[in-house]
């Protein structure tokens, strides 16, 4: 079903209000001055597949747009419900879609009449996640177990009801149960909001002209990105940057670029880069692309 320009602007439109609200509502909602002030959170509607599709543009980490996701669904395996809601720290687990281990995402599948239509995300960074420090953060840090507790990709809900020996066991684990609990239910509010919202629009619309738009919006983002990439000049770039690691002992850490574009392709190559490093600085990619365009 192919949508003209001013419809599916509209509904473009609608999602964002959609992940806006989803943002406000985890702020408002938050336990601790930390996610209120620092906005270190994020809150997105992510296709089937696991493609970004809306984020917002004003509140929490917009990053979010660029995470791999596809990983950590494939991690679900085929076990999924209405009611479920997930959740995972591990950047190794969910293939680089979690950042570090404080950052502890949810996510819930949104169903319209038994049929799956997309997903809503959220994540929090929480005030600790146990290891070997208070907050969890020390960069010298040289084994991710020292970081704390890891969660892989498991069910917090199944079919609505609470997995409390799971939650018991994450928050014994950690320095600050009650507000990372009280900040992990705003996560919940959060995506509760956005399930609201999708079903208002798809009793509005119809589920098949809500599917398609999906989507075409992803389609419009690649030709867009492909539009803005064609006005640079063909040729290679290069650029270098560096991590100041003085604080491990590793002196400047290399962050090296060359970037090649021909037409409406670009092609990143990190040759040059130092290699992963033994402190919490690294960031594991596993070749997603959303994570090399925002490194650049």
């Amino acid at each position: 079903m192919k949508l003209d320009k001013v419809r599916l602007e509209i509904l473009s439109n609608r999602f964002q209000a959609i992940v806006d609200e989803m943002a406000q509502v985890i702020s408002r909602t938050a336990h601790t001055v930390f996610v209120k002030e620092t906005q270190d959170y994020g809150s997105v509607l992510v296709s089937r597949a696991g493609e970004v599709f809306a984020a917002p543009r004003r509140y929490g980490v917009l990053m979010m747009i660029g995470m791999p996701m596809e990983g950590a669904i494939a991690a679900l395996g085929d076990d999924i419900r209405e009611g479920d809601i997930f959740i995972s720290n591990d950047p190794e687990a969910t293939r680089g879609m979690c950042t570090h281990l404080s950052d502890v995402y949810l996510w819930k599948p949104l169903f319209v009449d038994g049929e799956l239509l997309c997903w809503a995300w959220s994540f929090i960074h929480v005030s600790d996640i146990g290891g070997r420090v208070a907050g969890s953060i020390a960069p010298s840090s040289h084994e991710v177990y020292q970081e704390g507790i890891r969660i892989t990709p498991q069910k917090l809900y199944t079919a609505g009801e609470l997995n409390q020996p799971l939650l018991d066991m994450i928050l014994a684990n950690c320095r600050t149960p009650d507000q990372n609990w009280g900040d992990m239910k705003a996560c919940l509010a959060g995506l509760a909001t956005s399930e609201n919202r999708v079903n208002e629009l798809v009793a509005q619309y119809g589920y098949d002209v809500i599917d398609s738009t999906v989507d075409q919006l992803l389609d419009y983002a690649e030709t867009q990105s492909r539009r803005v990439i064609s006005h640079v000049p063909d040729g290679t770039y290069h650029y270098s940057d560096y991590l100041e690691a003085d604080m491990v002992g590793l002196g400047l850490v290399r962050i090296r670029v060359a970037m090649t574009i021909a037409g409406d392709e670009m092609m990143l190559d990190f040759t040059g880069t130092a290699p992963q490093v033994r402190a919490a600085l690294n960031l594991p990619t596993y070749n997603h692309d959303g994570h090399w365009m925002l490194i650049t």
